[in-house]
């Protein structure tokens, strides 16, 4: 389940070591779903996590418990992730300073779930502490017929069509060194942001996309993902979304109107609309379709 090729394994050796003794406090990693928390679980590295205070009731609560895990509300109000921020900060100190027996906490810092083909840009609550953290990422096998990706279909959903594939999917786990920020990071990355901690943050992420060989796209927003997931489950009427070239593009409930003639959904590209009027001026003068 887990692997790491690092040229310097010495290093590698002593930083985990040094998670496992607690002088780390915080493992960043990519997240898919659950195939990443199984591997981490069955790692060395054996973190606790931040579920939602909701997981708590659930059947797998118990287990969250027993992995030392902080259950944490997810507030959309400034002052709800502040305190989120805070709650993790708290936990950094008592394993850090305080040498509280507590095993390192997993910061999913992308702040929600992905395909596993990039890496999105990363929230401030592993960072603002500016505290030494362990990289590290999942690689899934590609060529299977359903990705356990939670990113958009319902869990009961990904769970039937995952179940019932006939070919396994293998996930590797990526153990990178400990990454530990310093001054001189500081002063020659501040193009990466305004303040230190997303200076921080983007160049662990770069470490970990350079390391994973992960694509660099233009960083989206985390509202037009979740924007997407629910247009994609009916619980919103309309969709849009900004392109990397800049271009803007809306859906509307008629995309899922089987019973609707002509054109099922409605995409709007201010491009396209120039385009498709030089076409409709051209038939006109033609007197009809060019081949």
């Amino acid at each position: 389940m887990s692997g790491s090729e690092f040229n310097d394994a010495a290093s590698v050796v002593s930083d985990k070591q040094a998670i496992l003794q607690g002088s780390v406090s915080t493992v960043i990693c990519n997240h898919t779903g659950f195939t990443e928390i199984l591997a981490l679980v069955l790692s060395p590295l054996h973190p606790a996590f931040t579920p939602s205070v909701t997981f708590k009731s659930t059947i797998l609560g118990g287990l969250a418990k027993g992995l030392q895990s902080i259950f944490i509300n997810r507030e959309s109000s400034l002052e709800g992730r502040n305190r989120t921020v805070e709650t993790i900060m708290r936990r950094q100190k008592n394993i850090e300073e305080e040498g509280m027996p507590f095993s390192p906490i997993t910061i999913f810092a992308e702040g929600t779930t992905s395909n596993g083909k990039s890496i999105m840009k990363f929230k401030r609550g592993g960072f603002v502490s500016l505290r030494p953290v362990q990289p590290c990422f999942i690689k899934l096998s590609s060529g299977t017929t359903v990705r356990p990706c939670y990113d958009v279909l319902p869990i009961e959903c990904l769970a039937i069509m995952f179940l019932s594939t006939l070919w396994p999917t293998f996930c590797t786990l990526y153990i990178m060194p400990v990454f530990r920020p310093t001054q001189w990071m500081i002063d020659n990355h501040k193009e990466k942001g305004e303040k230190e901690w997303e200076i921080y943050a983007e160049c662990v992420r770069d470490a970990m996309c350079k390391a994973g060989k992960f694509p660099r796209f233009k960083d989206q927003p985390l509202k037009e993902k979740r924007a997407y997931e629910y247009f994609f489950n009916k619980k919103s009427d309309t969709l849009e979304l900004t392109t990397d070239e800049g271009k803007v593009l809306n859906w509307d409930a008629s995309f899922f109107d089987k019973g609707q003639k002509g054109e099922r959904s409605k995409l709007v590209a201010e491009d396209r609309v120039d385009s498709s009027s030089n076409l409709n001026n051209e038939k006109t003068q033609t007197g009809g379709d060019r081949k």
